[in-house]
C-alpha cells in the first residue's frame, strides 16, 4: 500500500468513526424522545454509556485499523457499560414498582426515575472521564503484533503440573471443608466462602490457588493457540471448552470461572490467531451475556414453582447488586442515615496488599463494612461493592473523576509497555490476566485488581520459573554425565 492510498484509508476510518458516532447520538436521541417521560430519567445515562462505548471502540479501530478486543482499557470501558445498562434496562421494565424478584434492598424505597438516573450519570461520568484520558495517554500503535515466542518445554510441562497441583487442591479442600465452586461463596472475595471450620493460615493460602487455577488454564490456552496450526491443538482446546460448559450445566455452580474461561479463550484467539470481526464480537459478547444472566436466574430460582413470569433483566443479578449498593447509600446519605464512615473504606487501596497481620489497624473489606451497614454483618454471601458506591461515601463527582483518571493513565502505560514487549509469552499473558480482571476495578475498588497480580500471577509465574530453571538444570546434568 503506497502513503497516499494509507491516508485515504486512515482518512476513510476516521470518516466512518464520525459518521457511527453521529448515528449512535442521533438514534439515542430519537429514541429517548418518543419514550414515555417517566422512562427518559431512567434510559437516558444508559443511552449515554451505548454511545460513549460506540465512540470509544470507533475511535480506537480509526487509529489501529483493527477492533480493539486485546485490550485492556476497552475491556475496561466495556464492563462499565454493561454494569451501567444491564440494570437500568431492567429498572425501565418494572414499569414503575420495583419487582418482586428485584433486590430486596431496593423495596425500602420509593421507585423514583429521577434518583435511579442521578446513579446513572454517576456511571456515566465515570465512563466518559475514563475513555478521554485513556485516550490522551494510550497512543497509537500502526505495526502488526508479532507472533508470540512458545516457552520452552519446561514451561510448559510446569504449567501443566501447576494446573493438576491447583485442581487436587481444590478437590482435597472441597472434601475436607466443603470448599469448592458450588459452595456458598462471597462475592466481596470473588472466591468460595468457608461453610467449615478452617485454619487461618490455609483459608489464606486456599483463596489464592482457586483463583490461579484460572491463571494456568489461560496460561494452557495459549500455548494451544499459539500452535493454532496443529490439528491435535485445535482439537485439544474444542473438547477442553465443551468439557468446561458441560461441566458448569451438570452442576450449576459459580458462573465467573467460565465465563473468564471463555472470555480469555476469545481474547487469546484475537492476538494469537487472527482478529475477530466486530460483528462477531458483538453477536458473541450478546450470547454470553445472555447465557450469563440466563445462568444466574436458574440457579437462584431452580427451585421456585413460579418461574413462567420471571423478567430476567429486573430479577436481581450481579449488575442490579452492584448499582443497588450505591443507590442504596447514596439514599442513605441523603436521609442522613449513613453513619460515619471508617477511613479504611477510603483508602483500601493503599494497604489491600498488605496482610492483616502486617498492619497495625484492622483492615476493613469496604464489602464487609457494607453488610455491617444494612444489619446483615454475619451473612454468608456479600455484595462486593463498587467504585461509584465508594465514591459515593467519599468525595462524589470528584472521586468518580479522579478514580477513573488514575486507573485510564495505569491501564494505558501498560498498554505502552505491552506493545514494547508483546512477542514474550508472560508479558502476553501477563497483559491478558489484567485485561479479564480491568473488571474489578469497577466491580470492587479500584486497584483491586492488584491483589490478583501479587496473590496469584506472580506466585504463579515464579513457580513456572523455578520448575524450568530445575527441569533445565536436570537436563543439562544429565547430558553432560551420558558425554
Amino acid at each position: 500500500m503506497t502513503v497516499a492510498e494509507s491516508q485515504l484509508f486512515c482518512c476513510s476510518r476516521w470518516w466512518w468513526t464520525t459518521t457511527t458516532t453521529l448515528f449512535a447520538i442521533s438514534v439515542s436521541a430519537a429514541g429517548l424522545a418518543i419514550l414515555p417521560a417517566d422512562l427518559r430519567p431512567i434510559l437516558a445515562p444508559a443511552a449515554a454509556l451505548v454511545t460513549l462505548q460506540v465512540f470509544f471502540i470507533m475511535v480506537l479501530w480509526a487509529r489501529e485499523s483493527i477492533f480493539p478486543l486485546f485490550d485492556a482499557g476497552a475491556i475496561a470501558v466495556l464492563a462499565t457499560t454493561v454494569y451501567g445498562v444491564i440494570p437500568l434496562a431492567g429498572f425501565a421494565t418494572m414499569n414503575g414498582v420495583w419487582d418482586r424478584y428485584a433486590d430486596g434492598r431496593l423495596q425500602a424505597y420509593d421507585f423514583r426515575p429521577s434518583t435511579i438516573g442521578h446513579v446513572g450519570w454517576m456511571y456515566v461520568l465515570y465512563d466518559a472521564t475514563f475513555i478521554t484520558v485513556y485516550l490522551a495517554v494510550r497512543r497509537t500503535s500502526v505495526q502488526q503484533s508479532p507472533p508470540v515466542r512458545m516457552p520452552s518445554l519446561a514451561t510448559v510441562l510446569a504449567l501443566a503440573g501447576l494446573l493438576i497441583f491447583g485442581e487436587l487442591t481444590k478437590f482435597t479442600l472441597g472434601i475436607a471443608y466443603g470448599f469448592g465452586t458450588d459452595s456458598v461463596y462471597t462475592q466481596a472475595a470473588g472466591v468460595p466462602a468457608i461453610p467449615a471450620p478452617m485454619p487461618g493460615v490455609i483459608r489464606q493460602l486456599a483463596s489464592p490457588i482457586f483463583t490461579a487455577v484460572l491463571l494456568v488454564k489461560q496460561a494452557l490456552l495459549a500455548l494451544l493457540l499459539i500452535n493454532w496450526r496443529l490439528r491435535a491443538c485445535r482439537i485439544a482446546l474444542f473438547a477442553w471448552l465443551i468439557a468446561e460448559i458441560a461441566w458448569f450445566a451438570h452442576r450449576v455452580g459459580s458462573r465467573a470461572p467460565l465465563l473468564l474461561l471463555v472470555i480469555s479463550a476469545a481474547l487469546l484467539y484475537h492476538r494469537l490467531v487472527r482478529p475477530l470481526r466486530i460483528r462477531f464480537v458483538v453477536a458473541g459478547g450478546a450470547a454470553l451475556l445472555a447465557a450469563f444472566l440466563g445462568a444466574g436466574v436458574l440457579r437462584t430460582f431452580h427451585a421456585q414453582p413460579a418461574r413462567e413470569h420471571l423478567n430476567y433483566l429486573a430479577t436481581m443479578n450481579e449488575f442490579q447488586s452492584i448499582y443497588t449498593n450505591a443507590f442504596d447509600l447514596y439514599m442513605r446519605k441523603e436521609a442522613g442515615g449513613l453513619a460515619a464512615v471508617p477511613w479504611q473504606i477510603h483508602a483500601v487501596d493503599l494497604y489491600l496488599l498488605i496482610p492483616h497481620q502486617l498492619l497495625p489497624f484492622e483492615k476493613l473489606d469496604p464489602a464487609i463494612w457494607y453488610l455491617g451497614v444494612i444489619g446483615q454483618g454475619d451473612a454468608p454471601v456479600g455484595y462486593v461493592f463498587g467504585v461509584i458506591a465508594q465514591a459515593i461515601v467519599g468525595l462524589e463527582s470528584a472521586e468518580i473523576v479522579a478514580r477513573a483518571s488514575l486507573l485510564a493513565i495505569v491501564l494505558a502505560l501498560l498498554h505502552r509497555w505491552y506493545r514494547r514487549h508483546d512477542d514474550g509469552f508472560w508479558a502476553t499473558l501477563f497483559y491478558l490476566f489484567i485485561a479479564v480482571w480491568t473488571y474489578y476495578s469497577f466491580r470492587a475498588t479500584t486497584f483491586w485488581f492488584l491483589h490478583f497480580i501479587l496473590y496469584e500471577f506472580v506466585p504463579v509465574m515464579l513457580c513456572a520459573k523455578l520448575a524450568d530453571f530445575a527441569l533445565t538444570s536436570l537436563s543439562e546434568t544429565g547430558a553432560v554425565r551420558c558425554e
